[in-house]
Parts: structure tokens; C-alpha cells; sequence
């Protein structure tokens, strides 16, 4: 599993691990008797929670964020399947 968010670290983590690692995870991925487990690579994406806990904000603010962030973590997968679609992985 790689961790990633928008930051390009972690962007290049997610690159080294496909760079660097790549015959294991081909040769897992191509196994017949892998499971469908071991066949995935899992992407998680994570925003650090915005602390709205010292403010009084409006629902219409807080549904405003929380959408914004939505858009960032689909934005920042719609990245890592493009990078892994660019190596020849998961495409």
C-alpha cells in the first residue's frame, strides 16, 4: 500500500514503489493462483481533517469543504491511476 495525498513526496513515493518494485508486483499481479487480493495495489488517499472545532461555521461552509476535499482526493487517485496506467500497471 502506498499512502499519498496532493504533495509531490508523495507522488514520487508512489513512483519509486512502482520504479523500484515493479517485478514483484508484476509477477504477483500474474500469479494464476494469486487471490484477487494479491493482485491489487491499493492507493489510499488522505487529507489531513480541516479542525473547525475552535469556530462556529455554517453547514453551507463545512458541506463547502468537505466537498473541496472530495475533489482533491479524486483528483490525486485520477494521478496514481494515470502514473501506474503510464507503467504498464492496473490500467
Amino acid at each position: 500500500m502506498v499512502a499519498i495525498d496532493e504533495s509531490e513526496c508523495s507522488h514520487h513515493a508512489l513512483e519509486w514503489v512502482l520504479d523500484n518494485l515493479r517485478e514483484s508486483i508484476s509477477s504477483s499481479a500474474s500469479a494464476p493462483a494469486a487471490s484477487e487480493e494479491d493482485r491489487l495495489l491499493t492507493i489510499y488517499t488522505a487529507q489531513p481533517l480541516t479542525n473547525l472545532l475552535y469556530f462556529t461555521e455554517s453547514p453551507e461552509l463545512i458541506e463547502s469543504i468537505e466537498e473541496q476535499q472530495k475533489k482533491v482526493s479524486m483528483a490525486v487517485l485520477k494521478r496514481a491511476k494515470e502514473t501506474c496506467a503510464k507503467r504498464g500497471l492496473f490500467g
